[in-house]
């Protein structure tokens, strides 16, 4: 692709940088997808000064800084790496969203001072991203890059915007530009370098803009009050990369590409309905924390909807749901999904529940029964689930709801892919139920209900598995919903091998589920007596080495040294009320 290298050819060529001053992306570029910055410049400062809070950071922060002037920060090495480059593109290289992260990397991973990128767009026939990007020189290096320009083997002049001149790079394979975002055109702006690949995002840099009625201001991050707050809830130490995106937009494309019983499970979450997302990543002595943050608006009171026509429950009589199931009159929430019931708890509380082995875990404190009285998305699965039991021939609010706990949890598993290259990862999903009776009564009824309706059958291969399984079939879906139980926790997933993997590692465990490693223990102790919705503990070491270790020599590839690539992340999540929403945090505690 043209543009990356291009545009990391001209930014490999400086090598020093000098605090930050001038025009700011923030400042400038209206709504845009993305925002990215990074300041090794106020790492370096830092260093020098520990006395004085680094340009751009938060005051707050106490965390120490050893760089050391022209020395990349933690988070730039983690991005130089190749193994990253690798493992992000992996999947799909060519993507839109591949190309955007390579590049995007790219740049941030060879900036000396501080950078800012704005992705504006992704153009809609190729996915050939949209973006600019602010670089501050050192005045010499400003002083040598103007020199350059004026000759005749970087750049073209190009146009005059707001009297200052802009140039586009030239092509080392001597082609021009054939298509929309393929030009990048560049200029300097005292000690700033800009970058874009983006017409229009230029000229909103370089010509001034005209003047404007408070009551219409600019959509620039500078003027946006969701910006502002966040960015005054989150803490970014020096040389932490700092990212602001369009949650309405960027989860419009993480929904679409996210299928199968996880699909469904973000869709109800209500996780979608979010307006947007910060987050931050900085790293110490080969260690990385972060947050992130998603925002969501208080949402308007649901209106009272009519029953679906044509909805058939048990003895072929119109379905009509019950009070409570549909939104009359309920209460308001800005999660509008089965998140909005989450509840909090002790994290101490939480931790003998987090599921162990396999790829990693999360357990959620939620009140079952509580899901359909605050959202709509929540009341409508509600419905759906309801419905569906009653198909069953079961009451679902005696039958289930009446049953479960106040705990979810999700297990994450490797299985091997149909194209045998690289482990697909599988969800199992598991509620607690009131105790183990109140689990294996409800595992009897719904086998009881669907064997008799021709909906369910037991799974075949229970001496090998060791645990009894019930698929479940449904008009709307082609795989069958696979259940089981084990002690007081039920447990769903979409194959039966995944359920029995799960059940043996708990069976395995027993007691030693209360006793955790180092790692987790060190996170659940530093989160003290703080209430939170969930804990988490993710590790990738195990899925880079099925990945891109064993099968390399078998492939003709290189064996990748993922040595410097955080694997083992364990952290909490939790809900903050704000004046007209609620925002969502998720916190890696320790990251290494």
């Amino acid at each position: 692709m043209l543009v990356p290298r291009l545009a990391l050819l001209a930014l490999a060529a400086f090598a020093a940088a000098a605090p930050a001053q001038g025009l700011r992306l923030v400042d400038r570029i209206e709504a845009p997808l993305l925002y990215l910055a990074l300041d090794a410049a106020a790492l370096h400062a830092s260093a020098a000064n520990p006395g004085a809070p680094a340009s751009g950071t938060n005051p707050t922060s106490s965390a120490p800084n050893r760089s050391q002037p022209g020395d990349r920060s933690t988070v730039q090495t983690l991005l130089a790496d190749p193994a990253l480059a690798r493992l992000l593109g992996s999947s799909a290289p060519n993507s839109s969203t591949g190309r955007a992260l390579a590049l995007v990397r790219g740049l941030l991973a060879r900036s000396p001072g501080e950078i800012e990128i704005a992705l504006t767009s992704v153009l809609p026939a190729n996915g050939q991203p949209l973006l600019v990007c602010r670089v501050h020189l050192q005045s010499a290096e400003a002083e040598r890059l103007q020199g350059l320009l004026a000759g005749p083997d970087l750049a073209h002049p190009h146009r005059s915007l707001g009297g200052r001149a802009t140039w586009t790079l030239r092509s080392a394979e001597g082609l021009r530009p054939s298509g929309p975002g393929e030009q990048v055109e560049l200029a300097l702006l005292g000690s700033d370098l800009l970058l874009a690949n983006d017409g229009t995002a230029m000229e909103e840099l370089l010509v001034p803009p005209e003047p404007r009625t408070s009551a219409t201001p600019r959509l620039v991050l500078a003027n946006d009050p969701r910006f502002l707050s966040l960015r005054k809830r989150l803490d970014v130490p020096a040389g932490s990369l700092l990212v602001y995106g369009d949650w309405l937009r960027l989860g419009q494309r993480l929904q679409a590409k996210t299928e199968g019983i996880a699909g469904a499970a973000l869709e109800w979450s209500g996780l979608g309905s979010a307006k947007s997302v910060m987050a931050s990543i900085s790293g110490l002595g080969g260690a990385f924390t972060g947050t992130l943050l998603l925002d969501f608006d208080q949402r308007e009171r649901a209106r009272p909807e009519p029953p679906r026509p044509g909805r058939e429950g048990r003895e072929g009589r119109p379905f009509e749901p019950r009070d409570g199931m549909r939104p009359h009159g309920a209460e308001a929430t800005p999660i509008d999904g089965w998140f909005a019931a989450a509840q909090p708890a002790a994290a101490r509380t939480l931790l003998p529940d987090l599921p162990v082995g396999g790829f990693g875990g999360l357990v959620l404190a939620v009140d079952f029964a509580d899901v359909a009285r605050h959202s709509h998305r929540g009341r409508e699965l509600r419905f759906e689930l309801h419905e569906a039991f009653d198909r069953f021939g079961l009451d679902f609010e005696r039958n289930v709801i009446a049953r479960l706990g106040a705990r979810g949890t999700v297990q994450l598993l490797f299985r091997n892919s149909e194209d045998g290259v690289l482990p697909e990862v599988v969800a199992v999903y598991a509620v607690r139920a009131k105790g183990k009776k109140a689990a294996a009564d409800l595992f009897a009824d719904l086998r009881r209900a669907s064997e008799q309706r021709g909906n369910g059958r037991m799974a075949s291969g229970r001496d090998k598995r060791g645990i009894d399984v019930l698929e479940l079939r449904s008009r709307d879906r082609d795989a069958p919903t696979c259940i089981a139980v084990h002690e007081d926790q039920v447990l769903f997933a979409y194959d039966a091998d995944s359920l029995a993997v799960v059940a043996d590692e708990w069976r395995r465990a027993g007691r030693s589920r209360q006793k955790r490693d180092a790692t987790v223990a060190a996170a659940v102790a530093s989160i003290g007596g703080e209430q939170v919705a969930g804990l988490f503990d993710v590790d990738l070491g195990a899925w880079l080495e099925r990945a891109f270790g064993g099968g390399a020599a078998e492939r003709g590839t290189e064996r990748p040294d993922f040595s410097r690539i955080p694997k083992r992340h364990v952290g909490y999540l939790d809900l903050q009320p704000r004046d007209g929403g609620v925002v969502l945090r998720v916190c890696v505690l320790s990251s290494s």
